[in-house]
């Protein structure tokens, strides 16, 4: 196949790269250099000219649009970046899609943000969205306008709702900031109230439901992609201690920060029909992290 990733030095973008470059053909995009090597990769600063004529070109059998921001907080501080990022450059990449009259496998990442603070768990691709972040907004607008694209042109275009992803090389959300604060020797103290819940999906099973999307023949408009298993904050901190050995005594602030939703469980039936199973369990993911984060200046 011929692949084309977009933010492809990022964490999701990398880890995709590698899971690719196998036996296939791949072209990323990226501001950022990129570390791989390997003649089945191929890496190009991010220019959306240059990407219109690798498109023209290239004729990628799949395009995963990973680029963007992924900073709920700095959405709320800067909407104009974060729309420039998440409405506005995927809006130009659809369009060079159309007038191209381009058969390729679309697929935009998304957020479990368009959901805000659902009404009952787990949260189904069919419950209406309602973000509460500009995050979660302009990532709803994205998945409307490829679902308006694959309407009216005929575009193959599927968005994915991640909910929240983890693993080695990531260094944001709460496993990392957990293990952080240990190797530290930081004082112990989380945000929140321990009762805000998640569902945690590694990087591994994350990528293995990407392509099981991308390889879908019945190309759905979006599709949830989690465990399906809600965790609180406070069983996150046993679940550390238990896979550690240890016995941090954890506590909370009590603080909330704007954008950041109380409770997340996903359901997760679409990608299961699909094959999907979860490979790395959160015991396992944990051990991980933490012993990463210890090899960490």
């Amino acid at each position: 196949m011929k692949i084309i990733i977009t933010g492809s030095s990022g964490f999701i973008g990398s880890n995709l790269v590698k899971k690719y470059i196998d036996g296939n053909s791949v072209i990323g995009f990226d501001i950022m250099p990129n570390p791989i090597s390997s003649g089945n990769f191929e890496h190009i600063g991010f220019n959306i000219h240059d990407l219109e004529q690798v498109i023209v070109r290239y004729k990628p059998d799949l395009l995963i649009h990973c680029a963007g921001n992924a900073d709920i907080q700095r959405s709320i501080s800067d909407p104009r970046f974060d729309f420039s990022a998440n409405v506005d450059l995927l809006s130009q990449i659809l369009d060079i899609l159309r007038k191209n009259d381009s058969k390729t496998r679309f697929i935009n990442l998304s957020s479990a943000a368009v959901y805000g603070n659902p009404e009952e768990l787990p949260i189904r691709e069919s419950d209406t969205p309602e973000p509460i972040s500009t995050y979660g907004f302009h990532k709803h607008i994205g998945e409307k306008m490829c679902t308006m694209y694959k309407q009216l042109y005929g575009l193959r275009t599927s968005s994915i709702r991640i909910f929240s992803v983890y693993g080695t090389g990531f260094k944001r959300q709460v496993i990392w900031d957990m293990s952080r604060k240990i190797v530290n020797h930081a004082d112990l103290v989380l945000f929140g109230t321990g009762n805000e819940s998640r569902d945690f999906i590694h990087i591994e099973d994350l990528v293995d439901a990407i392509d099981l999307i991308a390889n879908d023949p019945n190309e759905e408009d979006v599709y949830n992609v989690g465990t399906g298993q809600e965790i609180t904050i406070r069983e996150l901190t046993n679940l550390f201690n238990v896979a550690m050995g240890k016995d941090c005594r954890w506590s909370f602030n009590n603080q909330t920060r704007k954008g950041d939703p109380v409770n997340w469980c996903s359901s997760i039936r679409k990608i299961q029909n699909l094959g999907f199973k979860q490979k790395i369990s959160i015991e396992n993911g944990i051990k991980e992290i933490y012993e990463w984060s210890k090899t960490i200046k």
